[in-house]
């Protein structure tokens, strides 16, 4: 995956977007320990929303900012991560 990364972002990133891949990244791999850990793993989901909608839920929790993409995936448009969330609410 790091490969992928550095091939798309060739230019680089700035200290900021350093610090928001690490925060988005950290959020993806505590949601996929969850999802192992819950036993999630051996269910079918519904469809690719359900995931969506979990992987949504997660990531506000953990107080990042979703929004959504322009590229429809699924019948349903991707969520993108556009920043950390400085209010809690």
């Amino acid at each position: 995956m790091a490969g992928e990364i550095n091939q798309l972002l060739s230019g680089g990133l700035t200290a900021e977007h350093i610090v928001a891949l690490g925060e988005a990244l950290s959020a993806l791999y505590a949601f996929v320990d969850s999802w192992f850990a819950g036993g999630q793993v051996t269910r079918q989901l519904d469809d690719e929303a359900t995931l969506q909608e979990s992987l949504r839920a997660y990531f506000t929790r953990r107080g990042l900012k979703l929004g959504e993409g322009s590229v429809a995936g699924g019948g349903k448009t991707r969520s993108v991560c556009w920043r950390r969330n400085t209010r809690r609410e």
